[in-house]
């Protein structure tokens, strides 16, 4: 993923994840190890918005959640989410 560091996988496709899914190989049998996954939770992702009609996920997330419950400062890093409040975002520090 070449995308910024704070959304690496911005401009990664479909066509890339099924790529790179098509080699991967599991470390352990499903169901015998906890492991956090970037990619799994964003397959996860494309499969929720995919089956809600609502893709990208960001879509499904503001109409289903952040929207209803009225958090319009709360999105992913997206680039028409971050747009809108970059001024009122804290300023990074080391």
């Amino acid at each position: 993923m070449t995308g910024p560091a704070f959304y690496p996988a911005q401009g990664y496709t479909r066509t890339q994840l099924g790529t790179y899914l098509s080699s991967f190989t599991l470390s352990a049998a499903p169901g015998t190890l906890y492991e956090y996954s970037n990619t799994g939770f964003g397959l996860l992702a494309l499969a929720l918005g995919d089956r809600a009609g609502l893709a990208p996920y960001s879509a499904l997330l503001s109409a289903q959640l952040t929207g209803p419950l009225g958090m319009s400062d709360t999105g992913l890093n997206e680039a028409p989410f971050t747009n809108g409040i970059a001024t009122r975002l804290a300023q990074g520090y080391r």
